[in-house]
């Protein structure tokens, strides 16, 4: 039995000494410090302020060309984009204070939108050098397991927050629309990270976070599986609407470097017809039961109006403090049925095969010294 105790620690040991290495490998303060100040904060209210919504967007071009989701900066009640939208650069230090933190903001105009694949793209003004672009992953170069992190602004959460996670799967036509292929990823994102970026360890952008799981069958709780359009429906989508070419980054994903933004593209975005870029389209996105889309609403007091509306034009928008409105999971609810295990039964079933994993790493470190 102590054999048995002492084998287990041993092999816990030897996991964690193998596991910790390569989880702290991801470089995610250099890949936050290179493209958060890229990730822009998305107020976008109908006049009044009756109906808001918070979300996140990347800038991909040097001209000011932000993608964000069709949802952050569309009205369902009117179909088209909200009145009011106003677009906030991270400052140089995030301290908390909204009042300092949200210190830039921009004028932005709606360029095109695709409510099936819940694609937005806008136009901001006065972007600087030091906001700098997101480069797009090649999605060939994407498996699952991939290391990824999310940026954006999450319900109750900070502004310009860092979470961490993996690619987990990908799915095709989602909500059964054509081309809307996304990633499932268990990177912790919530309502106020629509629209903002799904990041490798090169910085660049493998997916928009679009929306998330929450409820299934049976009322069951879900966590961990979340959805990001995939960088190919971005590239697709922009240059069949603007006629613009948005080349995937060119750094390896086996380099251990930061990737460069030095080949993002600067180009002057082209109009499309105006009957093709204002059509309305149906929100395949609220059809789909196990998935939601990312939005938050605010109260009427935190809303921040355009510069055109009567409300000051500095006036920045206050920290969200909305509720989720998420059942309690059942308490007697188990993902696999029990088993009449003891604990003594169960240590030697195990011994013999932790013992030949102990050889086995034994070997392996054997090797390496040599």
């Amino acid at each position: 039995m102590k054999r048995s105790l002492t084998i287990l620690l041993l092999v816990f040991l030897s996991v964690m000494f193998i596991a910790v290495p390569a989880a702290i490998s991801f470089p995610a303060v250099e890949v936050y410090k290179k493209t958060s100040p890229a990730v822009v904060l998305i107020v976008a209210s109908s006049k009044g302020g009756g109906n808001s919504l918070v979300g996140a967007g990347s800038v991909i071009t040097r001209d000011g060309l932000v993608i964000t989701n069709a949802h952050v900066v569309m009205d369902d009640r009117t179909r088209k984009p909200f009145r009011n939208i106003s677009v906030y650069t991270r400052p140089d230090e995030i301290t908390g204070d909204f009042q300092n933190d949200l210190r830039h903001k921009h004028k932005v105009e709606v360029l095109d939108y695709d409510r099936d694949l819940d694609l937005a793209l806008l136009k901001v003004d006065g972007l600087g050098a030091r906001t700098g672009v997101i480069s797009l992953a090649d999605p060939r170069e994407i498996m699952v397991g991939e290391e990824v992190v999310a940026i954006g602004h999450p319900e109750q959460g900070g502004l310009w927050s860092l979470t961490y996670g993996r690619v987990s799967g990908q799915l095709a036509n989602q909500g059964k629309v054509r081309g809307k292929n996304v990633y499932q990823t268990d990177t912790s994102v919530n309502r106020g990270n629509s629209g903002g970026p799904l990041l490798d360890k090169r910085g660049y952008m493998v997916g928009v976070n679009t929306n998330i799981a929450r409820r299934g069958s049976g009322d069951l709780a879900i966590t961990g599986v979340n959805f990001a359009l995939k960088s190919s429906v971005v590239t697709s989508w922009v240059k069949k609407k603007q006629g613009i070419v948005v080349a995937y980054g060119t750094q390896s994903l086996s380099g251990s470097a930061l990737a460069s933004a030095e080949s993002a593209p600067e180009v002057a975005p082209k109009r499309a017809p105006e009957s093709d870029a204002r059509k309305p389209a149906e929100d395949m996105t609220a059809k789909e039961p196990p998935a939601e889309s990312m939005v938050m609403d605010e109260p009427e007091s935190q809303t921040v109006s355009d510069e055109k509306e009567e409300a000051p034009a500095d006036e920045p928008v206050k920290a969200p403090d909305t509720d989720m409105d998420d059942k309690p999971m059942k308490s007697d609810t188990i993902l696999t049925p029990k088993k009449p295990y003891k604990a003594d039964d169960l240590y030697e079933a195990v011994a013999k095969e932790m013992e030949d994993m102990m050889l086995d790493m034994k070997d392996k470190f054997r090797k390496k010294r040599r």
